[in-house]
């Protein structure tokens, strides 16, 4: 008997879309001195593995708006905006791909009546179809890798200098309904503070704040924000790089109507003179019902036992599905022996990869469960 498949099951195959299967990352090999500070390049594959299938129409019909890798402009990404020259699409900063977005301040600002001045460029999905809001039930969810330059040196942030509004804004609601913002949480002393968290405001509600992380300058962050449909439930969450930071009933969610739109942007408030700042966004993606998660999640611990191993955060440099690089984080893990895991998007994790402290690259072929 001819067990071979048929053509029409060869043929069948051959439209099922790669990206319908998980596939587990594997991790080839480890470039660089793993000492903490650091920088280290690991090669493998379906390190990232990006699902992209659930998120809200915007980005489906605007492939290159996520990684701002299309030709021209935000406006010819599909964003509504009128602040066009605010951002400039950077090819030397980016986390993925080979473009992020930059937008820069500098100099004083204060925001205060009558004039309110500051320096705030926003970028819009506007309206329910692009928005996607008819399908979220139950929540949404927003992503974003944002990295922040400390200012000129001298380490300022936004804040309430000279007696003006200190909000840092980078995402938010607005509709006729009920809205949010969300903000990085810059305490009142800027420098030497650096912003503590992320602050959330909901309309008609006071701030609640993340219990952390400090954030520092120089970085890539992971921020996702779960906001609640009011219909629904009145949870709100947000994850920092992977970690839960903030688990709240705020008694209050979202709603829609009216000229929605789902707003992402800088508002520098009340500056001083010597302030200059650049913000970097990378990987933006909103999804209705079910959370994002990081592009990939990299991780370093003390043993090979994912699950009883002391595991650190690693902060990426670079992600790809072949190639990541990191600073290498040790704080915690003691003189080694290391081992190095990868979950990637679709939630597939590699086996642990053993690494040394001193010549790199790994064993290629150490890998344990």
């Amino acid at each position: 008997m001819n067990r071979k498949p048929t053509s029409y099951v060869l043929a069948a195959l051959g439209f099922l879309p790669v990206f319908a299967f998980a596939v587990t990352p594997i991790l080839s090999s480890v470039l660089g001195t793993v000492q903490q500070g650091q920088t280290v390049t690991i090669t493998g594959t379906s390190m990232v593995q990006e699902d992209r299938s659930g998120w809200v129409s915007f980005f489906q019909n605007h492939t290159d708006a996520s990684g701002f890798e299309g030709a021209g402009n935000l406006s010819s990404m599909g964003y509504d905006t009128a602040h066009d020259a605010d951002w400039t699409i950077d090819t030397s900063i980016k986390l993925m791909g080979t473009k992020s977005l930059r937008n820069h301040s500098s100099g004083e600002r204060i925001h205060s009546p009558p004039n309110l001045p500051q320096h705030g460029a926003e970028f819009n999905i506007f309206g329910a179809s692009d928005m996607g809001s008819a399908s979220a039930t139950t929540d949404v969810w927003f992503r974003m890798y944002l990295r922040v330059d400390e200012s000129a040196g001298s380490g300022e942030w936004p804040h309430e200098y000279g007696g003006g509004n200190g909000d840092f804004k980078i995402i938010g609601l607005w509709s006729s309904g009920l809205g949010f913002w969300a903000s990085l949480d810059v305490p009142t002393n800027s420098p030497p503070d650096s912003p503590s968290g992320i602050k959330l405001t909901p309309n008609n509600k006071p701030n609640s704040h993340s219990s952390g992380p400090t954030l520092v300058g120089n970085r890539w962050y992971c921020v996702e924000i779960k906001a609640p449909v009011d219909s629904n439930n009145h949870v709100w969450q947000i994850y920092v790089d992977g970690a839960l930071v903030f688990n709240q009933d705020l008694g209050q969610g979202i709603s829609f109507g009216g000229n929605q739109h789902y707003g992402f942007f800088t508002n520098w408030y009340s500056t001083s003179p010597t302030f200059d700042q650049s913000i970097w966004t990378d990987g933006l993606a909103v999804k209705n019902n079910s959370r994002i998660g990081p592009a990939s999640l990299i991780e370093i611990g003390n043993s090979s036992n994912y699950a009883t191993a002391t595991k650190v955060y690693q902060a990426p440099e670079f992600l790809s599905d072949t190639s990541l690089q990191i600073k290498v984080n040790l704080t915690g893990l003691g003189a080694g022996p290391y081992f190095l895991w990868v979950t990637n998007n679709r939630g597939e994790r590699s086996l642990a990869l053993g690494l040394t402290s001193s010549t790199l690259p790994a064993p290629a072929n150490l890998r344990l469960p």
